[in-house]
């Protein structure tokens, strides 16, 4: 989202200080979340499994990331209709899914 309003320029359109301060708004967000994953791994795991859910955390962020990557691979520029529509209908089904999988 912080790079939504550099988007459409010609090449080299961003200036040096948007992009110094966009990569450390990323930095922020990773300092302030990673710790309360970390938090919430280790307090909600049994205490023989705690290294493995620390683990499996940063797996789901290098899964994550990996996907995002692989998707973005996939993103056509002149056609954009495909990509919305896909990415719409899988934010749809997430969300009807979601409430379901809740614990009462």
């Amino acid at each position: 989202m912080a790079f939504i309003p550099f988007s459409g320029g010609g090449a080299n359109s961003t200036p040096l200080l948007a992009l110094v301060f966009i990569l450390f708004l990323f930095t922020a967000a990773e300092l302030f979340l990673s710790p309360i994953g970390l938090s919430v791994a280790t307090k909600l795991a049994p205490s023989v499994f705690r290294t493995q859910m620390v683990a499996l955390f940063f797996l789901s962020i290098s899964v994550g990331t990996t996907l995002a990557g692989i998707l973005a691979g996939y993103y056509d520029r002149d056609n954009e209709i495909p990509t919305s529509r896909s990415s719409a209908s899988c934010r749809s089904c997430w969300a009807s899914a979601w409430p379901p999988l809740r614990p009462c």
